[in-house]
């Protein structure tokens, strides 16, 4: 086993821990770890020191994380020529360089990904919310409503939950009992991504459950969220997927599909599924109705928050 690895998570949490316990297992507790991110170091930087020996030790460690030239879209250019003489390092790298890349989502599509995958030790991590309450609370007792409650306000994000997790830890240190009591007075309640709400919102809509469309909306609302806002975000949404129903063609990838219509390929993919609950006539209808709704509240000649109200009860 060579001393190159690759990780891939999304959490930083997670890749610390990982970073943690590989040092470790390849014994090298205690030599200098020389740190670069790609967001705000230059790649060069690290070429030169996998190069250079290391002064005051043998050895040494070398970790590069948001190695963004290994994903989709990448925010980083590296020329051929540095990448080149990665991948040479890598196919004869030095014994007292441990080397360690973390990346958070790996285009596996990509010929230098594949290539590098080749040489190193490949380590990616999905840890789940059960894995982090398991581990956290291994000596405390929690009962399944504050479980509920301390999930829910850090809306399933692993570091959030982690920080949650050993606050209440610290605040119960003595009696080892955390209760749904402690949650709410001890942990921060986080906001739910809206991008993601509004998502949930038009598959309400899509298939016709009111109850849950008004609930959401009115929770839209708490987040500042203004009728005229959302009543945009929903037509923007409802156009792009009258525009995926023009456009789609069984040998075209959501990737090519996603640049046909100039839209981020994640929006796309949760936008598919919907396509199935409308036909043609019945989104375009909707699409007007939205506009003239929007052109009512902006001329002042309704209510925002009962004409979209009445718009969810008649659709």
């Amino acid at each position: 086993m060579n001393n190159n690895y690759l990780i891939e998570s999304d959490d930083f949490v997670v890749i610390d821990s990982l970073i943690e316990k590989i040092i470790k297992e390849r014994n090298f507790n205690n030599e200098i770890v020389n740190y670069y991110d790609l967001e705000e170091s230059l790649f060069d930087s690290v070429l030169e020191d996998l190069d250079t020996y290391s002064f005051l030790s043998p050895r040494k460690v070398i970790v590069l994380k948001n190695a963004l030239f290994l994903e989709s879209s990448s925010k980083v250019k590296i020329s051929d020529d540095d990448l080149e003489h990665l991948i040479k390092y890598l196919n004869n790298p030095s014994d007292d360089i441990l080397f360690i890349m973390c990346t958070s989502k790996l285009d596996s599509r990509k010929k230098l990904t594949k290539d590098i995958k080749k040489l190193v030790n490949f380590v990616t991590s999905k840890v789940t919310v059960d894995d982090v309450l398991k581990e956290q609370f291994k000596d405390y007792k929690i009962d399944f409503k504050a479980r509920n409650l301390l999930v829910q306000y850090t809306n399933d994000n692993i570091s959030m939950l982690t920080s949650e997790c050993l606050k209440l830890k610290l605040f119960k240190y003595d009696e080892k009992v955390i209760t749904k009591e402690d949650v709410e007075n001890i942990c921060f309640k986080a906001k739910k991504d809206t991008d993601k709400m509004l998502f949930e919102f038009v598959n309400f809509i899509a298939s016709r459950n009111k109850k849950k469309s008004f609930e959401l909306y009115l929770e839209l609302l708490d987040y500042d969220y203004t009728p005229i806002d959302v009543i945009g975000r929903l037509a923007s949404q409802l156009r792009l997927i009258y525009q995926i129903m023009l456009s789609y063609e069984d040998n075209i990838s959501n990737n090519d599909l996603a640049n046909l219509l100039g839209v981020h390929p994640y929006r796309l993919e949760k936008s598919l599924p919907l396509v199935y609950n409308f036909s043609k006539e019945e989104i375009t209808s909707i699409i007007k109705e939205l506009g003239k709704l929007d052109l009512d509240i902006k001329s002042g000649m309704k209510d925002a928050k009962l004409a979209f109200k009445m718009f969810l009860i008649n659709l």
